[in-house]
């Protein structure tokens, strides 16, 4: 009696509590659907096993079974029946659709090198299908979590491609940019580079586009391209790209250093001269001396005021003897003879400080000793910087070319 009393009072503790009897309504249910695609998942598997991979029934039972895996997260069934289709259907119209599936599949189970090799194979059989930008960034993502950086600069590099004017274009640029970089070779600098120029001619002038065109000019100038990279250089001017003043003189001083490496000599004093127009910096005013010592069209009407500024700017500096001598040079190769006799007269002038530089002393004395009645002033003038000069390295090439040229 009290058995039967126990069971009927738990069995209506059981029916009025209200949550219990709707959870267990529902875990039957869930569990009924499991049931349910389990049974059919065997049936598939079993209808499967009775043909051939390469038949074409076998391809349909195979599609099936891709999709209800694909449908209930079943990603390790999805998986293995998809690689089988995507292999022995190579020309079936539902290829397409199964590969993406698969990289689905390949991509939930974290399979990074086959994900990759799936979304490049996809890529590459369907260039025009409108999942492949999406693609793309799946396949980026992807090999950012893996170890070969040239991969995933590749990658990125194309999202940007394809898709520039966007906000995830210009993401992706800026990655490919970097990673590129960071390569340390001329392939990947040229390709930071030219991914960079190819920006500059899809976007509007802007912070953005300046950061990047700056990039471009410079990986290009890690590539020993001082060309192309002047080339960029001049775009970002032309199209007045939002520089302060410093990146600016940068620009300009880059492009003149551009310039004299390929032995552009008066578009390196012209690029100089805008950045010494920026700057009181000692390196960039001696390399506008420089650039027009070098020069041939110099005048030395020109370049005497610079000179003439920079000595006093640097009054200290041991090379501003170097910027006499430069001057001296310009005045002595003139075909004016006021302007030659000038540059002679420096040359003397700077026996004492600078006769190593350029050769100064030797080439004076060459210049000046016309004939054996010049010696003896030849051998008092040399005699005399001997005793001026400071610097015993100066003091032993006066020697020498006392001994030797005299």
């Amino acid at each position: 009696m009290k058995k039967l009393l126990l069971t009927a009072v738990l069995g209506s503790l059981v029916l009025t509590v209200p949550g219990l009897s709707q959870d267990s309504a529902k875990e039957g249910s869930e569990q009924t659907q499991v049931d349910k695609i389990n049974q059919e998942a065997s049936r598939l598997e079993g209808e499967l096993g009775k043909y051939k991979d390469t038949d074409a029934v076998a391809g349909d039972v195979m599609v099936q079974l891709c999709e209800l895996y694909h449908q209930n997260g079943r990603v390790f069934g999805l998986v293995r029946v998809a690689q089988r289709f995507v292999s022995s259907h190579p020309t079936d119209k539902r290829h397409a659709e199964v590969m993406l599936k698969l990289i689905d599949g390949l991509e939930a189970t974290s399979r990074n090198e086959d994900m990759t090799a799936a979304c490049r194979q996809f890529i590459a059989r369907y260039p025009e299908a409108p999942q492949v930008a999406a693609i793309e960034i799946r396949l980026a993502k992807t090999l950012d979590q893996m170890s070969d950086r040239r991969a995933s600069a590749e990658a990125h590099s194309a999202v940007a491609m394809r898709q520039p004017k966007t906000d995830l274009g210009r993401e992706h640029a800026a990655t490919a940019i970097q990673q590129f970089q960071q390569l340390n070779s001329k392939a990947d600098y040229t390709k930071a580079a030219q991914l960079a120029d190819h920006m500059m001619t899809q976007l509007l002038v802007g912070t953005y586009l300046a950061e990047v065109a700056w990039q471009g000019f410079h990986q290009w100038r890690r590539g020993i391209e001082w060309a192309k990279s002047n080339l960029t250089g001049s775009e970002i001017l032309k199209k007045k790209h939002p520089l302060d003043k410093d990146r600016l003189r940068q620009l300009h001083y880059h492009m003149g250093e551009n310039y004299q490496n390929q032995g552009q000599w008066s578009n390196a004093v012209a690029s100089y001269r805008l950045a010494h127009q920026l700057t009181d910096m000692a390196d960039v005013h001696m390399r506008l001396i420089y650039a027009m010592y070098q020069n041939a069209a110099t005048k030395p009407g020109e370049m005497a005021p610079v000179v003439a500024d920079y000595l006093k700017k640097f009054p200290e500096r041991d090379d501003r003897y170097t910027a006499q001598s430069y001057l001296a040079w310009v005045n002595f190769r003139s075909e004016n003879a006021g302007e030659k006799a000038n540059g002679l007269k420096m040359l003397k002038e700077l026996l004492p400080t600078a006769p190593r530089t350029n050769s100064n002393a030797s080439q004076w004395v060459r210049q000046t000793a016309t004939d054996e009645k010049t010696y003896p002033g030849i051998e008092q003038t040399l005699n005399a910087a001997i005793g001026q000069a400071k610097d015993p390295y100066n003091a032993n090439y006066l020697r020498y070319v006392l001994a030797f040229e005299v």
